[in-house]
């Protein structure tokens, strides 16, 4: 659990905001704020009480302004509706309160179902038209002012459409980022499951022979024991690479130490590999990770007594096979069989495992498909 200084550090470092997240990028909502210079621009200001009327019309209409951001459109629609009553009361005395039903009809079109909004709007739309007909505005009036509400209105469609789009980018972002990172968290589970389970298994191997040579032969016991020390160290900086994302050693490296871990498992190694010069650091790389995978699985499983691993390369592709003369299993999904299939799929090659007088793992990478 957070502790109550974290969380409040946590809550400082948000931003303050008129608008919720899913608005404040959009500028128009601010922009349009500009037209509140109509109001102004003829406000009874020459005297305290038109003063105050004016400033008074003004903070109310903010409040249910920004209010409206804040909720549901279902609930939005009380102060969308009190905007519209305000420019209502006001329009008699002053022709510049109609700005307010400009905004009631834009808000309609930016927070309602776009049908709902559009008829909101030339609801608005009529309501000002019998207003003005009844304060006996000029017709010239009447065609500015409708010719704003459609305007403004318009101009909320394509901030809606701009919020929507803005609100879809943020989410695609936060789903690539919730991939990178699942896809980050497997690569890790992988790479530490295939070279840490190797690692182990040799550690394992020499302790046991270093606790049968101590009571014949100490010296002998002295260098397994250094060689343990070797191999915990080799484990430390196979956890610091796979963090740090450089899993894999040379393919070379990896065959070296395969080869060694089947010797001290009692099972005869044979070996002919052959890298071709066309094979790519990449296909390299995914191939150790495969060998190690592999040949753990035979030293853990398999009980075999021999365990033959081939490279080859040819017009048609590569070659990789790894085959075991053990007992086999009944079937090869797992953890590691399945890491494994991944990986050789991201060099475009084709894995097969199978039971085969003990059990084949071969994968091949076509010519024609190698990047």
């Amino acid at each position: 659990m957070a502790r109550p200084d974290m969380a409040h550090s946590a809550r400082r470092k948000q931003p303050w905001s008129l608008l919720p997240r899913r608005h404040a990028q959009n500028w128009e909502i601010y922009a349009s704020l500009l037209f509140l210079l109509f109001y102004f621009a003829g406000a009874p200001i020459d005297s305290p009480w038109g003063i105050a009327l004016t400033l008074t019309a003004v903070l109310a209409f903010l409040v249910l302004y920004f209010a409206s951001y804040w909720l549901s459109p279902l609930i939005a629609a009380a102060p969308i509706t009190g905007i519209a009553l305000l420019g209502g009361l006001l329009i008699h005395d002053h022709p510049g309160a109609s700005v307010f039903l400009c905004y009631a009809a834009s808000l309609a079109c930016y927070i309602f179902p776009v049908r709902y909004g559009l008829a909101s709007a030339a609801a608005i739309l009529a309501y000002f038209l019998v207003l003005a007909g009844v304060g006996g505005y000029p017709e010239s009036y009447l065609a500015i002012n409708s010719l704003v509400i459609v305007a403004v209105a318009a101009i909320y469609l394509q901030a809606r459409r701009s919020a929507f789009i803005t609100e879809r980018l943020r989410l695609r972002e936060a789903e690539l980022a919730s991939i990178h990172r699942t896809s980050e968290r497997r690569r890790i589970a992988h790479d530490l499951h295939d070279q840490l389970g190797q690692h182990l298994v040799l550690i394992a191997l020499k302790s046991d022979l270093a606790r049968k040579q101590i009571a014949i032969d100490s010296a002998g016991a002295d260098s397994e024991l250094a060689e343990i020390g070797d191999a915990a160290r080799n484990t430390l900086n196979t956890v610091r690479r796979v963090v740090s994302g450089y899993s894999a050693r040379p393919f070379v490296d990896e065959l070296r130490r395969a080869e060694e871990l089947l010797r001290l498992s009692a099972i005869e190694p044979v070996i002919d590999a052959q890298l071709p010069d066309t094979l790519t650091e990449r296909q390299e790389c995914f191939l150790a990770l495969i060998l190690s995978e592999a040949v753990t699985n035979v030293v853990r499983h398999s009980g075999a007594r021999q365990c033959k691993i081939r490279v080859a390369g040819d017009e048609r592709g590569l070659l990789f096979e790894v085959i075991d003369d053990g007992r086999g299993a009944l079937s090869y999904r797992g953890f590691g069989t399945d890491g494994m299939r991944e990986r050789a799929s991201r060099i475009d090659g084709q894995l097969d495992i199978r039971r085969e007088n003990g059990t084949l793992v071969s994968l091949t990478i076509p010519r024609d498909r190698t990047p």
